[in-house]
């Protein structure tokens, strides 16, 4: 190996055992004013246009809950957790009109 290669390899070394060893950045909580919080539904393009129609298990009274629906309430829980206010999902549909 020749001598400039090793320098650099040397050089690559100390640059990076120096960005390891940075302090972590801190992020900073949200001010008290902010700490109320809403989760809206996923949009879905033409989704007004749309009528809903019974699905299997609506037909046999079992409980119909999508994807989008459970990853809201996770999401909610989460923020809670967090000490976020959440906003109900009845209130978000009486504030977003449906």
């Amino acid at each position: 190996m020749s001598m400039p290669y090793i320098i650099r390899v040397g050089l690559v070394s100390v640059l990076l055992g120096a960005l390891g060893c940075t302090p972590v950045a801190v992020v900073t909580p949200l001010p008290p004013t902010v700490r109320q919080i809403a989760v809206l539904p996923p949009y879905r393009l033409g989704a007004a246009d749309t009528q809903p129609t019974a699905t299997e298990s609506q037909l046999l009274g079992l409980p119909s809950r999508t994807i989008e629906d459970l990853l809201a309430q996770q999401a909610r829980t989460h923020l809670q957790a967090k000490g976020f206010d959440v906003v109900g999902p009845a209130e978000l549909k009486l504030a977003t009109k449906d």
